[in-house]
């Protein structure tokens, strides 16, 4: 806490709060997510296979509510993990 009760995040000298993230730089942007049709697109599955595999917890992927989002990163990540050597 600052001299003023604000956390971590606070700008003492305007007096207003601007939301930080210890996990991204000031300024970066978050990365697009995909959608369960763009994974499945991507893959070429059906979205029925996308959303077992999240059922499962088989592919890497957030809910947002009731809605699947998958981090391209994380999906490619994962098809690396899941290559067989030749």
């Amino acid at each position: 806490m600052d001299t003023q009760g604000h956390g971590a995040g606070a700008n003492i000298a305007s007096g207003t709060r601007q939301a930080t993230s210890p996990l991204r730089p000031r300024g970066a942007q978050l990365a697009p997510l995909m959608s369960t049709r763009e994974v499945a697109e991507h893959l070429n599955v059906k979205p029925a296979r996308i959303y077992e595999l999240a059922r499962r917890r088989q592919i890497p992927h957030l809910k947002i509510g009731h809605t699947l989002r998958f981090r391209p990163a994380e999906i490619e990540a994962w098809l690396d993990d899941c290559a067989r050597p030749a």
